[in-house]
């Protein structure tokens, strides 16, 4: 907040003097011009995806991925429907969750996404946080996969279907859309 209110000024002298600038999602553009005050020419250029186009095929859930990078991805509302669903395998991909769940298994790093997709049926993004795009999202769908994401920031850009889509940080509500999930 200091470096804004002392750079204000430059800062949009520079967004005013290029011809336009680019950003990853359309609520990333809507939120700059909004915390600058300014309307600004802009243009939105999604991430280029590199992995096999899969049609999609919608299975009952058994294998429920996710990727954790940290608690603002919604690492505790994993664990608690993981504590839900014990018949129900999660597997966590990135930083490990530490936790006594028997249905959890860290998977560590992985290099290509592509294998990510092939050991499960649904992604959770369930993020705390207003991400700025949400390239896990659009690559599990473009991998043929359901997500399951929040309804924040740039997420409904990348999963724009609202069936997808939960409004809550609350387990009960994404518990309760996983459900309906594997009951249709």
């Amino acid at each position: 907040k200091f470096e804004r209110y002392l750079f204000r000024k430059k800062i949009i002298d520079i967004y005013k003097n290029v011809d336009r600038f680019i950003t990853n999602s359309k609520f990333m553009s809507d939120a700059i011009q909004s915390d600058l005050r300014i309307s600004i020419n802009h243009l939105v250029i999604y991430p280029d995806i590199s992995l096999p186009r899969i049609n999609p095929k919608f299975v009952k859930v058994k294998k429920i991925g996710f990727i954790n990078r940290g608690k603002k991805k919604g690492a505790e509302i994993v664990v608690e429907l993981s504590k839900k669903n014990p018949f129900i395998q999660f597997l966590i991909f990135g930083d490990n969750l530490s936790t006594s769940q028997n249905n959890i298994v860290n998977m560590g790093y992985f290099n290509d996404r592509s294998e990510i997709f092939k050991l499960i049926d649904i992604i959770l993004v369930p993020s705390l946080w207003n991400e700025p795009y949400g390239r896990i999202a659009s690559e599990t769908i473009w991998s043929g996969k359901m997500v399951l994401a929040s309804k924040k920031g740039g997420l409904p850009e990348a999963a724009p279907d609202n069936f997808f889509l939960v409004d809550s940080v609350l387990a009960e509500e994404w518990n309760e859309r996983l459900k309906i999930i594997n009951n249709n």
